[in-house]
């Protein structure tokens, strides 16, 4: 799966691609009972929102709030308002819809995915929410919008990998979204190890434990090769490179290897530096980096005692990428290491003075 963001929508020269290659029990907050019509016994209700998480919408001044009940609720409603500097702002009330989504496992389970959308918000305004129905209410979250352009530098997360199991970036991830260190987050595939792994119920677990971040700024995914379910697999991934290389992508971000390596400006198995003391200003090739040591049941992959010519760095830490979009023309990437207590090891700076593309050197 490919995502391409051009950066014009950040007034931007750069071009921007992330790429990828590629049971616990139900802990349910039981907080309605309703009692059977054929029997005598008490049976639970699933009302309480969970999993609730953020995407951006249509446009970038818009939320979207996604939960998960268990059973139907009367409505799917968000309370949300601005976080002034002496009070909250008077709640407005935006409605949804549900749709009941069946896991294609053999216990066939259903759920209730709510969206609603949080349209028209204001720039670079802190705001409050909370979802749910009259049948019971998630805690209160909150989150930023973007600023207008061309004043938004914004700071992305990147990683991929990360599931339930030895999920090593969780704990620094959460601290740094509550910090406000990043404006979005990218999964670029593998998620949970696997979504539908004991009926959706490793899904559903997962989903619980990044509701941390994801509650607070947008979670955006790219489908990996464990996200095969409900998608057909295309013969697209042998021409990445050379659609990479002919529309001018600065930077491609993978997964699925266990590890972080960054390479130089490669195509078509040579190397094309922008110069040997600059390699990464204006190079003439796009820039491949690999992010798949997040954390997940698979472990890491250790760092080839021989890398070939194309590694420029490499390490098998646990960790992920914290990328910003400083300007029109540069773009700064730090590797985090969970080994090392969230200690940069590798950074860089991506530099393009101005935008052209690579047949043109």
């Amino acid at each position: 799966m490919l995502i391409s963001l051009k950066i014009s929508h950040l007034t931007s020269l750069l071009l921007f691609a992330i790429v990828f290659y590629s049971s616990s029990s139900e802990s349910l907050v039981k907080n309605f009972y309703t009692k059977h019509s054929h029997k005598s016994e008490w049976l639970p209700v699933f009302v309480q929102p969970e999993q609730i998480h953020l995407s951006i919408g249509a446009h970038l001044n818009e939320r979207v709030v996604t939960w998960t009940t268990f059973n139907s609720t009367p409505q799917s409603k968000v309370h949300f308002g601005r976080m002034l500097s002496d009070h909250h702002d008077t709640p407005h009330i935006a409605i949804g819809s549900y749709e009941i989504f069946t896991d294609g496992g053999n216990e066939k389970r259903s759920m209730f995915i709510h969206r609603v959308y949080l349209r028209e918000l204001e720039p670079d305004t802190l705001y409050w929410y909370r979802c749910g129905s009259s049948k019971g209410w998630s805690e209160t979250f909150f989150f930023k919008t973007f600023p207008m352009f061309p004043n938004w530098s914004p700071r992305f997360a990147v990683y991929g990998d990360l599931g339930n199991d030895n999920g090593q970036s969780f704990a620094f991830l959460e601290e740094q979204i509550q910090m406000d260190d990043y404006d979005i987050v990218a999964h670029i595939g593998d998620l949970a190890y696997d979504l539908h792994t004991d009926n959706a119920r490793v899904g559903d677990e997962f989903m619980r434990q990044i509701q941390p971040i994801a509650g607070y700024v947008p979670y955006q995914t790219v489908p990996g090769n464990h996200e095969r379910a409900y998608t057909e697999r295309l013969a697209w991934s042998a021409k990445f490179r050379e659609l990479l290389y002919k529309y001018g992508v600065d930077l491609a971000i993978w997964g699925h290897d266990h590890i972080y390596t960054r390479f130089w400006p490669t195509f078509d198995e040579e190397i094309y530096k922008g110069s040997e003391k600059e390699p990464y200003r204006n190079p003439k090739a796009p820039v491949h980096i690999i992010s798949g040591s997040a954390g997940c049941r698979e472990f890491v992959t250790p760092v080839c005692p021989k890398p070939n010519k194309f590694t420029a760095y490499a390490s098998s830490d646990y960790g992920f990428m914290g990328i910003h979009f400083i300007n029109h023309t540069h773009i700064h990437m730090e590797q985090f290491s969970i080994n090392r207590k969230g200690q940069v090891i590798d950074e860089f700076y991506l530099i393009k003075d101005e935008q052209r593309t690579y047949f043109s050197y």
